[in-house]
Parts: structure tokens; C-alpha cells; sequence
């Protein structure tokens, strides 16, 4: 069993709001940095980060070292990266996103592209109150 690292955050078209929580045995921090640089490069701002980073223990985190076809088993490293985001996200801007994040977290903190894995989960933007109990994108959208 090994532990992982869940990324998640929403990031609409035009939001301010990204969402990060995190699982892995070790760096956790690194991981969160490259992931925010990865959502930076795709067009958000620097002061958008929001990010939670836990970790898991061996016995909570149960995964297959070879799924779905991997020729070379996933090693101690293996993070599971979890983006929330809202409807309507084009397949090239997840690719790109993809990319980045794969990169970054290759460069530092040295994980292999095999050990990364990445889901994405789409929501409805009036999912969304980020303080207040306020929707933000219902209530704005209603403004205009």
C-alpha cells in the first residue's frame, strides 16, 4: 500500500478560485507548488491559490501499482491529483493543464510521470460559495 496526494480546486472560466487537497508520504508542499505553477501557466492568477495538503499512511491508501496497463509498477512517490472544476472546460485546456502539471512535478519534487495520476471531476458553478455562504458565481452572474 502506498499513500497518495489528492489536488483539487475549481477554476472556471474567469475564476479567481482554485481548490487543493493533497495526500502523499513526503514533500506534499513541492507537490502543491508545482500543481499551482501548472494552473498559473494555464491563465490564473499568482494570488490564486488555495490549497490543503494531508497526508495518508500506507494502510489508507490502496491503489494498483500497475493500473491500467503501466509496464513498470508505480514505486513510494505515487500521488493522486483530484481537480474539481466546473462545467465546461474544453479537452485541449485539460491536456494542457496535464502537461504542466506532469512537468513540474517531474522537474521538483521528482516524481515520474508513471507515479502521477490525475482525475477530473466537473461540477455546476452554483456548487461554489467560497466565504459567506454566498454563491459567488450564481450571485455575480445574477448581478449582471
Amino acid at each position: 500500500m502506498r499513500q497518495r496526494c489528492r489536488f483539487s480546486f475549481d477554476n472556471p472560466p474567469g475564476s479567481r478560485g482554485q481548490r487543493c487537497l493533497a495526500h502523499r508520504r513526503g514533500g506534499g508542499a513541492n507537490d502543491g507548488i508545482g500543481v499551482h505553477e501548472a494552473i498559473v501557466g494555464v491563465g490564473f492568477p499568482q494570488t490564486d491559490r488555495f490549497q490543503k495538503i494531508h497526508r495518508l499512511s500506507p494502510d489508507r491508501f490502496l491503489y494498483d501499482e500497475r493500473h491500467p496497463d503501466l509496464t513498470e509498477p508505480r514505486s513510494e512517490k505515487f500521488v493522486l491529483i483530484e481537480i474539481t472544476i466546473s462545467f465546461g472546460r474544453s479537452v485541449e485546456f485539460k491536456k494542457d493543464l496535464l502537461t504542466r502539471i506532469i512537468r513540474n512535478l517531474e522537474q521538483q519534487p521528482g516524481i515520474s510521470p508513471r507515479d502521477i495520476m490525475v482525475l477530473f471531476v466537473e461540477t455546476a458553478r452554483e456548487n461554489w460559495a467560497f466565504a459567506g455562504g454566498i454563491q459567488y458565481y450564481v450571485e455575480t452572474e445574477d448581478s449582471n
